[in-house]
């Protein structure tokens, strides 16, 4: 019988535990219950935290509400979460990997395709 799928979304206040930095005891903590889970559920886990990411690395006066300076922030701070969910994951012997989809991806009928997983 197949899996059951479970989509997971975490926001940017479940990733930093209200601080102002990403907590890797918090993503250890939902991978070990995503490990115990494991043989009988599959994940797809929908992650904000780019931006909170970023802001461990980034110092700004106030000028953090400005679209480009937000877009500016998730650029640096995505592969930082990314890295941060990976040596986590691993540890636990869960694979991580990333798709990033905007509107435009759902706009159109030729982009239009449900992502499904590769063997």
């Amino acid at each position: 019988m197949a899996k059951k799928r479970i989509l997971l979304k975490l926001g940017s206040n479940t990733l930093t535990k209200e601080t102002n930095h990403i907590s890797r005891g918090k993503i250890e903590d939902i991978g070990m219950q995503i490990a115990a889970l494991q043989d009988e559920y599959e994940f797809i886990i929908v992650s904000s935290g780019a931006i909170a990411a970023a802001k461990q690395f980034v110092k700004l006066d106030n000028h953090d509400k400005d679209v480009f300076v937000k877009q500016a922030l998730a650029s640096i701070g995505q592969p930082h979460l990314m890295r941060i969910y990976h040596e986590n994951f691993s540890d636990l012997g869960l694979h991580t990997s990333q798709c990033l989809l905007s509107y435009s991806d759902f706009e159109k009928n030729e982009t239009k395709v449900i992502p499904t997983p590769t063997p």
